[in-house]
């Protein structure tokens, strides 16, 4: 029940910023949406906390193996949605011109900052996950 609880409310929240995503230049309305998704990867990361707390005690009764890369790749995604929401929070709470201006300014800098943001963020997920599917498919 709590997984299907779970889905309902991302779609409800996938559905509201979709509705709010800005029709035109209005900084404050860009800002707000960073918090939105700042708001949105923080209660994802808490639903798939709590989503690894109930089911993988129930999945490793049943194969230990698979429950603990089950265990992994939830941690693994709870580390990612965290630091975005993070940086996201940071960039509607005014941040967007510090950001800018520093990618500006000095752009390797921006590169050896940022690229370890996307590896967190976006590569180390999709990287675990494959494994897990490849290993158990």
């Amino acid at each position: 029940m709590f997984v299907v609880t779970s889905l309902i409310f991302i779609v409800i929240i996938y559905f509201v910023y979709a509705i709010s995503l800005p029709h035109n230049d209005n900084e404050y309305q860009f800002k707000d949406i960073f918090f939105f998704i700042a708001i949105f990867e923080i209660i994802v990361s808490l639903l798939l906390m709590c989503s690894l707390l109930l089911y993988v005690k129930r999945i490793i009764m049943f194969n230990e193996n698979y429950g603990k890369h089950a265990f992994i790749l939830g941690v693994v995604f709870i580390i990612a949605n965290v630091v975005s929401g993070g940086v996201n929070f940071y960039i509607g709470s005014g941040g967007w011109q510090d950001i800018f201006d520093f990618k500006c300014n000095s752009p390797f800098v921006w590169c050896i900052l940022f690229i370890p943001y996307y590896i967190i963020t976006e590569f180390a997920p999709a990287i675990t996950f494959a494994i897990v599917m490849q290993k158990y498919d």
